[in-house]
């Protein structure tokens, strides 16, 4: 082989190969046997890239490859030794980024400095092995191993080459729809969840802000802080705030939470109420600043938590003074008429403990009606840009009446207890304007 003919012979035997049909064998057996026997992927692929410069494979070889690839890897299970052996796993890994791009032609490798068809042509396949690594391994190496490969192989990288003005496409926003479409999202909030890896994760979850996620997405991140365990609940609650972020931009998106953790507790009852509570806690900055119409709906939604019945013994004291102190603090870093707002509709328990005639809502119409759906505008609408029109229209739905009526059907649920004890946070947390401690006197006599 090494004599003068040894380049005729080896591309005689390369097309011997291709000729027999060996190279569609190989991409069937990637595809047949990649999912039980993890080692034959790199072998498989490796032996096409070294065919390939013998003779020429056909066209559609790489895409094949590339699908074959990622059907295997998106049924391994989670005895594959991939999943148990961090030394399978990063062979695996190093083998979808050096041969897969190899089975490109060469002009579309991505060899030329910003060049991302290289990139482009593994991330399918490294993704899939990814959302199984996190989402399935029991080896908590190997998922902190593949959020790693994930925050700086993928999404760093990927920032990078979409820095170079050589790129083709939104680069950034074919990540971000790539890594929903392989599952990234519920494998690194399903069972086998851990903090550090939650962590790790952040740089995912900051593109995702940036390439304007939905609330849908976010959803599994909500459910995460009312059902998981606490040090997972705290990071996916930090990564939620992070993540509604802050600015006109994000207007639609805190809304679609909002509705989204008000229909998840509805949905779910005081089980969720439970673990939420420390949560929201850590989201609440998030919405300080909001425009009025989210803090009014997150106010709302504290209140009506706050309000919830039959927590359990064990847990009611310690879940109760956490949404309170959480709603006070809200309460304190908004305007001086929502906690104006907030002290009147707490007096209304005691106003009937006391026998204090109670004035009805002040719209009983507005009572009944659901506030208006933030998440659910289009693209277009000004809550989700930061067009001049944006005030306005906030300033509108404000206006239209729902806030006072159902805070005040909200409060009504609380009991002389609760409201007692919100009433004396809210007075002494200093600027509330409107503490009434006659009423405060005069309800505990009352129940003496």
């Amino acid at each position: 082989v090494s004599g003068s003919g040894g380049s005729a012979l080896l591309h005689s035997l390369g097309c011997g190969v291709v000729e027999a049909g060996g190279n569609v064998a190989l991409l069937s057996a990637i595809t047949a046997f990649t999912p039980h026997c993890p080692r034959m992927l790199p072998a498989a692929l490796a032996l096409l890239a070294r065919l390939k410069p013998l003779a020429p494979l056909p066209a559609t070889t790489a895409t094949t490859a590339l699908t074959a690839a990622a059907a295997a890897l998106k049924q391994l299970p989670a005895a594959s030794p991939a999943l148990r052996d961090p030394a399978a796993f990063d062979a695996i890994d190093a083998c979808l980024e050096t041969e897969l791009p190899k089975l490109l032609p060469r002009r579309e490798r991505g060899d030329e400095p910003g060049g991302d068809a290289a990139f482009r042509a593994s991330l399918a396949a490294r993704l899939e092995l990814i959302s199984a690594a996190v989402g399935r391994s029991p080896v908590l190496t190997i998922r902190l191993r593949a959020v790693r490969r994930l925050a700086d192989g993928a999404v760093s990288r990927a920032k990078g080459l979409a820095s170079v003005p050589a790129s083709e496409g939104d680069l950034l926003a074919d990540l971000a729809a790539a890594v929903c479409r392989a599952g990234v999202l519920a494998a690194l909030l399903g069972p086998l969840a851990h903090e550090e890896v939650l962590r790790r994760a952040a740089p995912l979850f900051a593109l995702l802000r940036e390439q304007d996620a939905s609330a849908a997405q976010l959803e599994p991140l909500w459910a995460s802080c009312a059902f998981k365990p606490a040090a997972v609940a705290q990071q996916a609650a930090v990564l939620l705030r992070d993540a509604v972020g802050s600015g006109p931009r994000c207007n639609a998106l805190r809304g679609g939470l909002l509705e989204a953790m008000a229909d998840c507790c509805a949905a779910h009852g005081d089980c969720s109420v439970v673990g939420a509570a420390p949560s929201l806690a850590t989201i609440a900055p998030a919405f300080a600043s909001s425009p009025a119409p989210l803090a009014h709906r997150f106010t709302l939604l504290l209140v009506r938590l706050l309000a919830s019945e039959s927590l359990p013994a064990a847990t009611a004291a310690a879940t109760t003074a956490t949404l309170r102190a959480t709603l006070v603090g809200h309460l304190r870093a908004s305007p001086l008429t929502a906690r104006m707002a907030a002290v009147s509709a707490a007096c209304r328990p005691l106003q009937r403990l006391c026998g204090i005639a109670v004035a009805a809502p002040p719209d009983e119409r507005a009572r009944a009606a659901r506030p208006p759906a933030l998440h659910r505008r289009s693209s277009s609408d000004p809550l989700c840009t930061s067009n001049p029109h944006a005030a306005a229209a906030l300033a509108a739905d404000a206006a239209d009446g729902w806030w006072p009526a159902s805070l005040a059907a909200a409060a009504d649920r609380l009991s002389p207890r609760g409201a007692m004890e919100l009433l004396r946070e809210l007075g002494s947390s200093g600027g509330s304007g409107a503490s009434p401690p006659p009423l405060l006197a005069q309800a505990e006599r009352t129940r003496v």
